[in-house]
């Protein structure tokens, strides 16, 4: 099997120092996870501190590798998947700064889910934990809420499944009629949200502790009404992909933070993707030619603001990639937004509405 870290490492072992490739070298020769452990945590799913301490291990080591590789290697010599996420999307140029009060910024995180209850019930405990520690510093200014938007399956969740805490829970079920559609499902939460950013989150997200707090601190140097945040996603365990093989707290993609006038400009996902595969990619090109969106690539700002990515073998959803593909370079040739919006979006049968109480 070829080793995505070949190729890295044949480029910049000289400018990392001797112990940091002797850890990647580690982490490259300590086997791949195996489908019967699909999901590393999944024995300690009973044990919150176990999962945690987990979460806790893979943010350290990630942290590690931004600061002795990452930071140090250049876009013009990393040409090579997965390693050239790192160079997408702008560095932060403090041009113009938010005017910060006291709870002055509510951010809904969505998620899009179909047949994943348990995935979307780890992600959101860690997100409710490092929300909550944010949440309780002096001077915090973000309101975070949650966003549900499921899918009709025989695997669904229930409010009541999910721990209670201080922060606010929508769940929508839908009915769309349809296999799989992530770009319809988050455009139901775009419109069912009123905040003034959003976040688009996959349900095999997990949150570092601190997250919330490194989030913040990227968002005081963004102006919230033009900025995106493109914030980067790490693997949690070295795994296998079409025969390549990506080794622990290596790059995955992004989470994106977008104001929310500017999906309502230009008529959210496009929902013409079949199950998912290019509609993120092709969201983030309307957002920035036509709505004048600058994303800003949060590991450039704060070495501790990104996500954990739950690694695995398995990918489902993606039957119709090439087709998606042909799709994204299609719509690239569109000169004109108008063009391009849709007549209808998010429209879907809501069968369900639950929501936390006051705690």
């Amino acid at each position: 099997m070829f080793y995505a870290d070949e190729n890295y490492i044949r480029a910049f072992r000289d400018q990392f120092p001797v112990t940091t490739v002797r850890k990647i070298v580690k982490l490259n020769s300590g086997g791949l996870i195996s489908d019967i452990t699909f999901y590393p945590f999944i024995r300690t799913d009973k044990n919150k501190t176990n999962f945690e301490t987990y979460l806790d291990k893979c943010s350290e080591l990630i942290q590690y590798r931004i600061q002795n590789e990452y930071l140090r290697i250049d876009s013009k010599n990393t040409t090579f998947y997965p390693y050239s996420y790192l160079f997408k999307h702008f560095p932060l140029n403090n041009y113009s700064k938010f005017v910060w009060t006291e709870n002055n910024i509510r951010i809904d995180f969505i998620y899009a889910i179909k047949d994943r209850r348990e995935d979307i019930l780890k992600s959101i405990s860690s997100l409710q934990r490092s929300a909550l520690l944010g949440k309780n510093r002096a001077n915090s200014c973000m309101d975070i809420r949650i966003v549900i938007v499921e899918d009709i399956s025989d695997n669904m969740i229930e409010i009541s499944d999910i721990p209670k805490n201080s922060l606010h829970i929508d769940l929508y079920k839908l009915d769309t009629k349809i296999p799989w559609t992530r770009s319809g499902i988050l455009n139901f939460g775009i419109r069912k949200s009123d905040a003034d950013m959003l976040a688009f989150v996959d349900s095999d997200f997990v949150f570092p502790k601190k997250f919330f707090q490194e989030m913040e601190a990227v968002l005081r140097n963004c102006d919230v009404e033009r900025d995106a945040l493109a914030v980067n996603v790490f693997e949690t365990e070295t795994h296998e992909k079409a025969g390549v093989a990506y080794s622990k707290g290596s790059p995955y993609a992004f989470m994106r933070i977008v104001p929310r006038n500017a999906c309502i400009l230009v008529s959210g996902f496009d929902e013409g993707f079949v199950g998912h595969g290019y509609e993120d990619m092709e969201f983030v090109w309307r957002l920035e030619r036509f709505a004048g969106i600058r994303f800003v690539n949060t590991m450039r700002v704060r070495d501790g603001c990104f996500v954990l990515h739950r690694s695995h073998h398995v990918r489902t959803g993606e039957t119709s990639r090439d087709q998606n593909r042909e799709r994204y370079e299609a719509r690239k040739s569109v000169g004109e937004l108008s063009l391009l919006l849709q007549d209808e979006w998010g429209e879907f049968e809501c069968i369900s509405h639950q929501s936390t109480p006051k705690w």
